[in-house]
């Protein structure tokens, strides 16, 4: 005679959570906002553990240094900080909920983005050169750098002298300065883009 033992498998089922992305008024791009996710569960009750990570359309969002933007949820909500670098329209948002022992799950929202303005900051040189490298910063209203490449155009006493392109927020350009001593004129102006709006900047170059 034998015997075969009887095996029994416990199967453990996953959990449901329900997550929602508050709505967010119309946002300016390099605006900073705050993106809050509620997550409860299947009683309505508040949820501790797990983590959200945000994407816009379908892209997950990154923080300052690169790395997916996520944040835990304690107490049935969880707040992502995020300065905003997308482009000026409507944009599909989707939180994904993820905790060991809980089904994955998704929420859905819309973020408004209008074209930010930016504000270009130079600093009145003295030269005595025939070229000279002038240099200034394009900014946003939170003074960081605007993210991507524009054109911009350099005038000196109302003369288009070089039209080039700023990197990052960076305007870096030689230009010739063979023009009499004194104080003259000098113009940057920086086109609009899909992110910002344009902007110029009237200032002085002298020359010894």
């Amino acid at each position: 005679l034998s015997s075969k033992g009887n095996s029994t498998k416990n199967n453990i089922t996953p959990g449901n959570v329900k997550i929602k992305i508050a709505d967010l008024p119309v946002h300016e791009n390099g605006d900073k906002l705050q993106f809050v996710i509620t997550a409860t569960d299947e009683n309505g009750e508040s949820i501790t553990g797990g983590v959200v990570i945000m994407k816009a359309n379908g892209v997950t969002l990154k923080d300052a240094n690169g790395k997916a933007l996520q944040a835990n949820v304690v107490n049935g909500v969880a707040i992502l900080d995020y300065n905003i670098t997308l482009g000026a329209r409507t944009h599909d948002l989707t939180a994904v909920y993820a905790y060991t022992g809980y089904n994955r799950v998704e929420a859905k929202n819309t973020l408004n983005v209008t074209k930010g303005e930016i504000f270009i900051r130079y600093n009145p040189v003295i030269i005595k050169t025939a070229k000279t490298t002038v240099t200034a910063d394009i900014v946003d209203k939170n003074k960081n750098h605007m993210y991507g490449n524009v054109t911009v155009g350099v005038k000196v006493d109302g003369k288009m002298v070089i039209t080039s392109e700023a990197i990052e927020g960076l305007i870096n350009v030689t230009i010739p300065t063979s023009f009499t001593k004194g104080v003259h004129n000098i113009e940057f102006i920086v086109g609009e883009t899909g992110a910002f709006k344009s902007d110029r900047l009237t200032s002085v170059i002298i020359k010894e």
